[in-house]
């Protein structure tokens, strides 16, 4: 039986995807009439800046890990940095553990909120 939390995630963007082309279409006629773009929040802005290194904003953790004492997450750091990359981090999320564990769910979910205001600060 599938999970309903992949299935929701890809309703919920695909939904989004229309307001995300607006907005960008949007700014680049801002900017081809040389005014400041109107709209922050594209789809763009999240790729670049929100959800780099997947879900969670795991591509800091990677570097951290590489820098870990423990040569169990060392290895857990090298076998999940090349998928990081791509914005897949399942060796992370499972090789850590983050899905079992409250304490490192937390940050998980407050580091790409916390890269969302820095972002729209900046």
């Amino acid at each position: 039986m599938l999970s309903m939390v992949p299935l929701l995630t890809v309703a919920v963007l695909a939904l989004a995807k229309p307001v995300w082309f607006t907005m960008l279409s949007r700014n680049f006629d801002a900017a081809a009439q040389g005014l400041p773009p109107p709209h922050i929040g594209t789809r763009e802005t999240f790729l670049w800046f929100i959800w780099i290194g997947g879900s969670g904003l795991t591509l800091p953790l990677a570097a951290l890990l590489w820098r870990a004492r423990s040569q169990q997450l060392r290895s857990v750091a090298k076998v999940g940095l090349g998928p990081a990359l791509f914005n897949i981090n399942d060796a992370y999320l499972f090789g850590l553990p983050i899905v079992l564990s409250g304490a490192l769910a937390v940050p998980f979910v407050v580091a790409p909120l916390a890269a969302a205001v820095t972002t729209y600060v900046a």
